[in-house]
């Protein structure tokens, strides 16, 4: 059983599945975190659109993306009862910034979703993969499934 666990979510499917495993390993003394880091549009397009920042309605899109984004991660803590001193919002390279944060709260596992992808995401990498070649404790790749579709009938 590990003590201190980040998690970190980026919103799409399978949240609940990637948490819900990451506690199945806490221990009951132990901290789960809930972590989302939020990539800043300029360093996502970096050399792909030489000038996204001075795009007209840029800055205002990415502030309305922070707010609701940030606001969507209290709401799931909440749901999920995490306090909000284990919720952090972070802005910057989502492996990087995943590693500091494990290295700053001492974190003796990270948990992350990911859809095991092939081909050219596997070629580009995927946050699981770089998050692993840097991270300085224990890392869960929770393989997320498809939620069963409702039947008709």
């Amino acid at each position: 059983m590990y003590r201190k666990v980040i998690v970190g979510i980026d919103f799409n499917e399978g949240v609940k599945q990637v948490l819900a495993r990451a506690r199945a390993v806490t221990a009951p003394e132990g901290e789960c975190h809930l972590v989302h880091v939020f990539e800043p549009l300029d360093s996502v397009y970096f050399g792909v659109v030489p000038y996204a920042p001075v795009i007209a309605g840029v800055d205002g899109f990415e502030e309305a993306a922070r707010k609701e984004l940030s606001r969507r991660l209290d709401e799931l803590a909440a749901e999920e009862g995490i306090p909000e001193a284990r919720r952090h919002f972070l802005v910057g390279t989502p492996a990087t910034e995943l590693q500091r944060l494990a290295r700053d709260l001492g974190a003796d596992l990270l948990v992350l979703g990911t859809h095991g992808r092939k081909g050219v995401r596997l070629l580009l990498g995927s946050t699981a993969n770089a998050v692993l070649h840097g991270a300085g404790c224990d890392i869960l790749a929770v393989r997320l499934r498809e939620e069963p579709k409702p039947t008709e009938g």
